[in-house]
């Protein structure tokens, strides 16, 4: 009874610590990925800008809502994409098992916790 106490102890510390490391990678990701979510809408809204120009088709203000709202919807599309992509907690161990050079402990330890291995 004790010795599965400890496990489960173990258990929940260790994938505690995964997920904080996993969030914290979400985090970086969205730091990293938030200037080049806005590029879609901006090409947008050059791209119909320069249209309008050549040939009447939006007033400036049309534009400004559309690239605005280009700008948003970019923006939403990918911080879903980073925030919510499935990564299981193996794979995420096995991440940052190679990311800080853990040699491969945290993954087995995870699966020895769990009774895979």
């Amino acid at each position: 009874m004790t010795t599965q106490t400890i496990f489960q102890d173990n258990y929940l510390a260790l994938t505690g610590m995964v997920k904080r490391w996993e969030r914290r990678r979400r985090w970086q990701q969205t730091l990293l990925w938030l200037p080049r979510l806005f590029v879609p809408g901006l090409v947008l809204g050059i791209v119909l800008a320069v249209i309008s120009r050549l040939q009447p088709l939006l007033l400036p203000d049309q534009l400004l809502v559309i690239t605005g709202a280009a700008v948003i919807a970019g923006l939403i599309i990918g911080l879903i994409v980073i925030w919510l992509s499935g990564r299981s907690l193996a794979l995420a161990a096995q991440r940052f098992d190679v990311m800080f050079g853990l040699n491969e402990r945290v993954s087995t330890a995870l699966e020895l916790i769990e009774g895979r291995i």
